[in-house]
């Protein structure tokens, strides 16, 4: 985790408010460190530490939307936690990475059990013939 020099305080709704209560360890087992406070009030004291400049506030909240709002149905909520995590989480478009950081995120995309699809199940890449690359190119 990452201390914050100045707690955030994240007003929620009723029903945010009672996912974050039912799955406070999830987010403490992701790095945030957070109190309850009042009857829908979150603070929190520290984030993930992601390796790469974030918002703490947007990642939670965009997990808590997420896990209010499941993108993939038939996930537990830990499922729906981790799946929220990893997607906000991650890599953005845009960014830019040494030679190091891109070799090491492709080993690790290898080394995992599903390394073709994002974790909304979105193609990472694909397969291509010679032939289909060139004739996406008009080379033929």
């Amino acid at each position: 985790s990452q201390q914050l020099l100045f707690p955030i305080t994240v007003d929620l709704t009723l029903p945010q408010f009672a996912l974050v209560k039912e799955h406070i360890e999830w987010f403490e087992r992701l790095g945030f460190v957070m109190k309850l406070f009042g009857g829908q009030t979150v603070v929190i004291d520290a984030v993930p530490a992601l390796g790469q400049p974030h918002n703490g506030e947007t990642l939670f909240q965009q997990i808590v939307d997420e896990l209010e709002h499941p993108p993939v149905a038939d996930l537990n909520p830990e499922e729906r936690v981790a799946l929220a995590f990893a997607s906000r989480a991650g890599i953005t478009k845009g960014v830019p990475l040494s030679q190091q950081e891109m070799n090491a995120l492709m080993n690790d995309l290898f080394a995992t059990s599903m390394p073709y699809v994002s974790p909304h199940g979105r193609p990472i890449l694909v397969r291509m013939s010679m032939e289909e690359i060139e004739r996406k190119f008009n080379k033929r």
